[in-house]
């Protein structure tokens, strides 16, 4: 378990959730176009904490950002506070199919996973979740299938 103040207070939200993502191995069915089925698992999947949008063309799919925290810092008192963390995670894929799977394996992953992060002191705030799909199309691919990109925030309350 890792101790967590005020000097860490992000680092270790990040970790901890990078940490659940590469390392859940449930097993997600997937069913490719040509109707062959497969199954794949996060802990196998490209699970980065940031990475310049233009790059996206020589990466191959799918691929997880994991944000660092934005913080949000209220006075309660003159000794107490009170930190919402809000981390953005983005999931990426040709197929918008498989995007919706994967969706869905990453919030399982975080809600079966709350003693990791309760153990550093984060709480998942009102089990507050807010997502908005997408799809973009890279500069200079043509035609080319667009990315569909899925925005999750997960905002946990920090009671240390």
């Amino acid at each position: 378990m890792t101790t967590t103040d005020m000097s860490n207070v992000v680092q270790t939200l990040q970790s901890s959730v990078l940490s659940i993502l590469r390392s859940d191995t449930a097993s997600l069915s997937i069913t490719y176009p040509e109707g062959e089925t497969g199954a794949t698992t996060l802990s196998s999947m490209k699970i980065v904490d940031g990475i310049p949008f233009e790059q996206l063309k020589n990466m191959a799919f799918p691929i997880i950002l994991v944000h660092t925290p934005e913080v949000d810092i209220k006075r309660l008192t003159m000794t107490k506070f009170s930190t919402e963390l809000t981390i953005h995670i983005e999931i990426m894929d040709r197929r918008e199919s498989f995007v919706r799977i994967f969706t869905d394996a990453v919030i399982n992953a975080l809600n079966n996973n709350q003693d990791t992060t309760r153990g550093s002191g984060y709480w998942w705030y009102g089990r507050r979740v807010r997502s908005n799909l997408n799809h973009v199309q890279l500069e200079g691919e043509g035609k080319m299938k667009p990315i569909w990109h899925m925005n999750l925030f997960f905002t946990y309350l920090w009671t240390g």
